[in-house]
């Protein structure tokens, strides 16, 4: 037995969402459903396609899947207009950039854990990352991009007294905390 998550508010607000009419009454619209299985089984917490998922067109499922994401205008970084040696021209920090590139890109086939990108500024961690999201989408798998400083300010005003009624934060937080790959 599936299910669609419980809390999930779907893709961000200003991402054209489907009427009501052609909502799948399974997921309600996302397209992926959580496996329904005991706690402790393997497959616990997983998300796997919908049967409506079949149904939909391959660009529309891209557009749908590119709107959720919150790319924006990251949705240029991949994998392909990736520079090789990376910003920097000395080749010991072009070396590690290459092990980087070639992590994430394996990150990006097979999702599993948790990939932790560190570096100084300006040495290509967001490219790498919104690069592993476009990769997820063109697979046909959802991804949510959050920039570090954007979550923490998110959780931050989840926080304040101010937001007790912020549907706003709850949905992101929602979105966050549901996110098959963030």
């Amino acid at each position: 037995m599936r299910r669609s998550s419980d809390n999930h508010e779907g893709p961000s607000s200003d991402a054209e969402e489907p009427s009501a009419s052609v909502r799948c009454p399974i997921c309600d619209g996302l397209q992926y459903v959580r496996v329904d299985v005991p706690v402790g089984h393997p497959r616990f917490g997983e998300m796997e396609p919908c049967v409506c998922w079949e149904r939909e067109d391959q660009e529309q499922r891209r557009a749908r899947l590119l709107s959720y994401s919150n790319l924006g205008a990251l949705a240029r970084f991949t994998f392909d207009s990736l520079d090789d040696a990376g910003r920097s021209s000395d080749p010991q920090d072009q070396r590690l950039f290459r092990e980087a590139a070639a992590h994430a890109h394996a990150f990006a086939e097979q999702p599993e854990g948790c990939l932790v990108l560190v570096g100084p500024s300006g040495c290509g961690k967001t490219h790498l990352a919104g690069a592993i999201v476009n990769h997820s989408i063109e697979l046909g798998r959802p991804a949510f991009f959050q920039v570090a400083p954007d979550l923490l300010d998110h959780l931050r005003r989840a926080y304040a007294p101010e937001a007790a009624d912020d549907s706003l934060s709850d949905s992101r937080l929602d979105r966050v905390q549901d996110a098959p790959l963030l």
